[in-house]
């Protein structure tokens, strides 16, 4: 498993068509193109103190969207989990999405990784 790297720069926003490139392009390297479907795992962080309210409202919310979602091993983010492709205008615009909706809690969307899937 691999997948984008914990800090946000300031050139490319996570969740961005962009970001979501640089991952896709490792996946090319290893032979995967990304158009089979796949466990991915997301990750998002409070970027201050993250209210139980708050937690509540977004696992509820990506419950809906048909994540399983999980505390982060680290610190006091969660992690949510699906299965899809992750090529595509669909993941890209889905990221985005999730991006826009953590932003509203205060939270910072800090991308997604996956399995290599062979040809």
């Amino acid at each position: 498993m691999f997948g984008m790297f914990k800090k946000k720069s300031q050139q490319m926003q996570m969740g961005s068509r962009e970001a979501n490139d640089v991952v896709r392009a490792k996946l090319r390297e290893l032979g995967d193109e990304g158009t089979h479907a796949r466990h991915v795992i997301h990750f998002a962080y409070p970027l201050g103190a993250a209210t139980v309210e708050d937690v509540k409202a977004i696992k509820a919310h990506l419950s809906k969207l048909g994540f399983r979602v999980k505390n982060a091993v680290n610190e006091a983010g969660l992690s949510f989990e699906n299965h899809q492709a992750v090529y595509g205008d669909d993941f890209d615009h889905m990221t985005f999405k999730l991006g826009e909706f953590f932003d509203q809690f205060d939270w910072e969307y800090d991308g997604w990784e996956c399995a290599v899937v062979g040809r």
